[in-house]
């Protein structure tokens, strides 16, 4: 899945399956309302003393480590990376998250390639880094005609375009390595293949329930009632892993063809149809990777399989962000990225 931006494209987002991460729980800051400051008593008759914050008196900064790289000096005084990273994470706190859990992502699917044995031949890695450069070419000639790449890429950007397109080849890698991961992943665990339909109202799933049990195929009904994007496919979803979640309990715990529900499920309402549950395959890369290749060329990965993948092996190896919040002075964050 490629980016519909030039700017995510040449930006190198370190986006994988070309989506983002982000995390839905956290509120937005509002660097306004952050940096406002306090209100000073009143002193003497309807005069007010002028707020003078002294270094000892502002919050504290990054703290200073003994291999913390200079970025920047000004005249003789060195800047920081930490007091770049510490800023970032101030005026774009979800930017700065999803970009942590990107960089993270990134490795995981490393590990679990390396592990595995798993291979993106150069072929296919070239066609795909052909076809980004030619996206971004084409975007490029619709917003600025007649600007050459190269030349964008160095005047725009300020970057070295040899390196901006090593750089780029080694995105799309990670991208391909990234869906393999993950597909070999899903058809390496037991799985089902089901279908949804998702209400508002209790009383629609029952009304939507009973069309089905009137005669009505379950996937016309998907497509009249459900308000799931999923809906217009008839209401099939990615295959559910086999684990603890309330979808996968569900889904194992129908016989197959049979329809489970309604059921309340993050305060909507849902049908669900178990079409078919499928044994985990088993076997090394060399003989699974024809079975992974085919599956990606009929289906793509989606986000919902992503993040099965990403909550399974979050359990088998757990990221530490310590070192990055005591470097920018933070206290340790408990949250999943």
């Amino acid at each position: 899945m490629r980016s519909n931006s030039l700017f995510r494209v040449c930006g190198l987002s370190l986006l994988l399956f070309g989506c983002k991460a982000s995390n839905p729980s956290l509120p937005p800051l509002t660097v306004a309302d952050a940096t406002q400051p306090a209100a000073e008593p009143a002193k003497g008759k309807g005069t007010a003393t002028p707020s003078v914050v002294t270094p000892e008196a502002q919050a504290p900064g990054p703290r200073r480590h003994k291999d913390d790289p200079v970025i920047a000096r000004i005249g003789e005084q060195n800047v920081y990376a930490s007091e770049l990273l510490a800023t970032w994470m101030f005026v774009d706190t979800r930017g700065m998250r999803e970009l942590l859990g990107n960089v993270m992502d990134r490795h995981l699917v490393n590990l679990e390639a390396e592990r595995l044995g798993i291979e993106v031949s150069d072929e296919i890695v070239t066609a795909e880094f052909s076809a980004a450069l030619e996206d971004m070419r084409s975007q490029l000639q619709a917003e600025q005609p007649g600007m050459r790449l190269d030349e964008w890429i160095a005047g725009a950007l300020g970057l070295d375009p040899v390196r901006f397109r090593k750089r780029l080849r080694t995105d799309v890698t990670s991208r391909l390595l990234s869906e393999r991961v993950v597909r070999h992943h899903i058809l390496t665990q037991d799985n089902a293949e089901v279908a949804v339909i998702v209400t508002t109202t209790q009383a629609q799933a029952e009304e939507a329930l009973a069309k089905i049990e009137g005669g009505e195929p379950f996937p016309r009904v998907a497509v009249e009632m459900s308000i799931d994007p999923t809906g217009k496919f008839g209401g099939r979803i990615p295959p559910l892993v086999r684990n603890d979640s309330v979808l996968s309990r569900l889904a194992f715990g129908t016989p197959d063809g049979q329809i489970a529900g309604p059921v309340e499920e993050a305060k909507r309402w849902m049908l669900m149809q178990t079409l078919e549950k499928k044994s985990a395959l088993v076997g090394t890369w060399e003989t699974l990777g024809g079975t992974v290749e085919a599956s990606l060329k009929e289906r793509s990965i989606s986000e919902p399989e992503y993040w099965q993948w990403k909550n399974d092996l979050s359990r088998l190896r757990p990221v530490d962000l310590g070192p990055f919040f005591d470097l920018i002075g933070e206290p340790k964050d408990e949250e999943s990225l």
